[in-house]
Order: structure tokens, then C-alpha cells, then sequence
């Protein structure tokens, strides 16, 4: 499990520890029908983030992408728990599919639990990457929960709608892949006063999407 570094000080409110330095393991969370045209367009962005983070950050980094098919049912969902659990940022690809998509808005809210246990609510980015400005937050056909669609409109959102056309080795890109590198950096690296998050903590995490009918 991505475990921060840390230290511990006392409050008022009893022990608690600083979390500092969230290792660069992200998670890579899209509508698989989104890279099919044209083919692998998202995974190319997903190489180039993490290349770019690795630069600022000077660690190796690791984002997951599920290459099995991201529907409720899939065999690997396990793999995909696991990849969540471990994760210290979530990039989520916003596009009228991802919206639909029972599973995305499954793995959105997983991470969401994950990133309150470690204290924190600046760790989803989503890449605005087709339009979904029509869209709206009173439209349940629209959306698999208009929380998830609430929930991804409040975050620092990088918006690519323009570029999506572009060649993408291009200075334009790299510039707007840069701009989101630093902001999951900045959130990385960011030093914060968390509840302890420890083994027990994760061992309860999964049982619960497990065992309690989370689920697929």
C-alpha cells in the first residue's frame, strides 16, 4: 500500500500524525469505449503524466490502467480493488461514457473512501476530456449518481476538450500535461494533520468493499 512518510505530534484532541510526501502511485479511471477512437489516445496521455510526473517529483512513478473490460461482473475487479487501495491520486476521465458507466462511478467513490481515510480531499483530478457541460446535475439518465457528477465538477478539473484532435507530442499538450503534473504534485508532497491510517485501517477498507457488498 502507497504508505506517506511521517511523524507524529499531539493536539488537544489526542495523537495524531502528519502525513507528508504521498508516494506517486496513481490510478488511471476511464470508460475503455473513450480509447477506442482513436485507438489508445488516453493510454498515450497516461504514459506522457506519468513521465512528466517522475521529472518533478524525481521518484519512480506508477499509474494503473485496467486493460480488462471495466463493466460490474469483470474478473478483474479484484486487481482493480487492489490498484485503488494502493493509490495516492486518482485521475478520472470525464466524458458523457465515464458518466454512464456504473463501474467508473464504482471506482470514483472507492477512491473517494480511500482518500478520506488518509485525511485528505484533493487527491481526484479529473481530465475534462469530452464535453459534458450539457450535462445536468438533476438528470439521472445523465449520470450513475449525480453525486459522482457533483462530486467530480467540485475538484481542480484540467480541461483537454480542446486538444483532444491535437498530435499530442506537441508543445501544447506537453504544456497542459505539465500543468497537471504539478498540481498532483503539489498534493503529493502537500503536508497535512490526518487521523492514523495504519494496516488495521486498510484491512478493514477492503473487507468492507469485499464483504459488505460494495462489490461487483
Amino acid at each position: 500500500m502507497a504508505q506517506p512518510t511521517n511523524r507524529w505530534c499531539r493536539t488537544t484532541k489526542g495523537d495524531h500524525r502528519v502525513t507528508e510526501s504521498l508516494k506517486p502511485v496513481g490510478f488511471w479511471s476511464y470508460a475503455q469505449t473513450d480509447d477506442q477512437i482513436p485507438s489508445g489516445q488516453l493510454g498515450m496521455l497516461r504514459e506522457m503524466l506519468g513521465r512528466e510526473l517522475q521529472l518533478q517529483i524525481g521518484q519512480p512513478t506508477r499509474i494503473f490502467q485496467s486493460t480488462t473490460a471495466n463493466e460490474i461482473g469483470s474478473d478483474g475487479r479484484h486487481e482493480i480493488v487492489a490498484a485503488i487501495a494502493e493509490a495516492s491520486f486518482f485521475v478520472a476521465i470525464l466524458t458523457p461514457s465515464y458518466l454512464q458507466s456504473q463501474f467508473c462511478a464504482q471506482e470514483l467513490l472507492w477512491f473517494r473512501e480511500r482518500e478520506a481515510a488518509l485525511g485528505r480531499n484533493d487527491l481526484i483530478f479529473p481530465l475534462h476530456y469530452i464535453d459534458t457541460s450539457q450535462l445536468a446535475l438533476t438528470t439521472p439518465q445523465e449520470s450513475n449518481g449525480l453525486d459522482v457528477l457533483a462530486l467530480l465538477r467540485s475538484r481542480q478539473m484540467a480541461d483537454f476538450r480542446d486538444l483532444r484532435s491535437s498530435t499530442f507530442d506537441t508543445g501544447a499538450v506537453w504544456s497542459r500535461i505539465a500543468a497537471l503534473a504539478r498540481s498532483i504534485r503539489v498534493s503529493l508532497t502537500r503536508t497535512v494533520l490526518s487521523e492514523y491510517f495504519d494496516k488495521t485501517l486498510k484491512s478493514e477498507y477492503l473487507r468492507d468493499i469485499f464483504e459488505a457488498g460494495r462489490a461487483p
